[in-house]
């Protein structure tokens, strides 16, 4: 009974979040770093390898003085402690990868009804809903446990009566232990 008052208060700050009105246009996912993406013209490419290069010689130029400090202490160079990614900048020119869909169910749910909230057909709004929540995942798990005892039941009947090195290693390991196993007649 004590936990009552918990579970309001959890969800009156879940439930706060939630818009009111929201449509697919203002309840879309926030913008990502694909969407401000700038691809550089060659002489842009250039400019920035030639500033990687004049950091590279910067680099190069301070573990001369460290090394001529300290001769007998070994370092590292700092090319490798500083490096810019400039063979990961080099294979991103020439191929781009796509911008990473967004895979959450809001996002394709508020689509698929979209025309039906337009045109004010909420019936069809609740027949969308239902095939997405209830009808969609009733038959993937129908389907997926129908594959699973089938596979089950083909594997257990394949066990022993395969002709294979791992059906061959498997008799071999239960005959060692004195365990039984049915024969296939």
């Amino acid at each position: 009974m004590s936990d009552i008052p918990f579970l309001a208060v959890e969800s009156a700050l879940t439930d706060g979040h939630i818009r009111e009105g929201a449509t697919p246009e203002t309840a879309i996912a926030p913008s990502t770093a694909a969407d401000s993406k700038t691809v550089l013209t060659d002489s842009e490419y250039s400019a920035v390898e030639a500033e990687e290069d004049d950091e590279r010689e910067l680099h190069d130029e301070l573990d001369q003085e460290e090394d001529e400090e300290a001769d007998e202490v070994a370092s590292i160079s700092s090319s490798v402690l500083y490096s810019s990614g400039h063979e990961a900048h080099r294979s991103l020119r020439h191929h781009p990868l796509p911008p990473l869909p967004d895979l959450r169910f809001e996002q394709s749910y508020l689509a698929s009804i979209r025309h039906a909230r337009e045109e004010g057909k909420y019936w069809l709004v609740a027949l969308i809903t239902i095939k997405d929540q209830v009808l969609f995942p009733l038959v993937q798990g129908t389907l997926w446990n129908l594959t699973l005892a089938g596979w089950r039941y083909w594997n257990r009947g394949v066990k022993f009566s395969g002709e294979g090195v791992g059906a061959r290693v498997r008799r071999w390991w239960w005959g060692v232990n004195g365990w039984k196993y049915r024969t296939k007649q």
